[in-house]
């Protein structure tokens, strides 16, 4: 199924609950990490035999993308099923999240990256799948026209960011945790502190001076 029609049938049928956290993000702005970081600090207080860790389960099992669960389109995914508090993943603009997702004031975390190093790994994971395929290589000019111009499913760069940050600064409705890729390699600790503190799993003064926020 395009993945604008599972974008639509997620518009549509999912519906949020207060307790869920949804990771939102541009491609190749470091959703992966955001998604390890994010699973390891919610679930850090399950035993190390618990089939709910990044030693069985890659990030991306972890917190799966909406798009990706209804993409099925004979088969609505058992969102109900899944135990709270549900750690999901999207590329959709701010402004074409379901109206759940607002009502039900769930949290939500955006991870931003600086454009240019956003264009480039982007650039080269395009390409990757160019390869495999057997295709040419997308020349750099044309990708670089191509990211300017917004032509990617996920929409204009600026546009998504802005969304995402604006809504971050607004009372009411879902909260919005804006944060940056060069800020959460620069300073980690201080960065994965605030996740854990908007997601409601605050790491307590013993954890932070044994330095558990390193294993997470």
């Amino acid at each position: 199924m395009p993945a604008m029609v599972a974008a639509m049938m997620v518009q549509k049928l999912f519906e949020a609950r207060p307790t869920d956290i949804i990771l939102a993000t541009l491609p190749k702005s470091g959703t992966t990490w955001l998604k390890a970081l994010l699973f390891a600090t919610v679930n850090r207080n399950f035993s190390p035999s618990s089939t709910r860790n990044l030693a069985t389960l890659n990030p991306h099992q972890c917190v799966p993308f909406l798009r990706e669960l209804y993409e099925d389109g004979a088969r609505v995914p058992e969102m109900h099923s899944m135990p709270s508090p549900r750690l999901l993943a999207t590329h959709i603009p701010f402004h074409f999240l379901p109206n759940s997702v607002v009502e039900s004031r769930c949290r939500v975390v955006y991870l931003c990256r600086n454009p240019k190093d956003n264009f480039v790994s982007l650039w080269h994971f395009i390409n990757k799948f160019r390869k495999k395929n057997g295709r040419e290589a997308l020349p750099l000019e044309v990708g670089f026209d191509r990211f300017c111009q917004g032509r990617s499913h996920s929409g204009p760069f600026w546009d998504h960011m802005l969304g995402y940050w604006k809504a971050s600064l607004q009372v009411g409705g879902c909260s919005v945790l804006f944060m940056r890729y060069e800020e959460l390699m620069k300073d980690p600790a201080v960065e994965l502190r605030r996740l854990a503190e908007f997601v409601g799993c605050p790491f307590t003064q013993e954890e932070q001076a044994n330095g558990v926020w390193r294993t997470s």
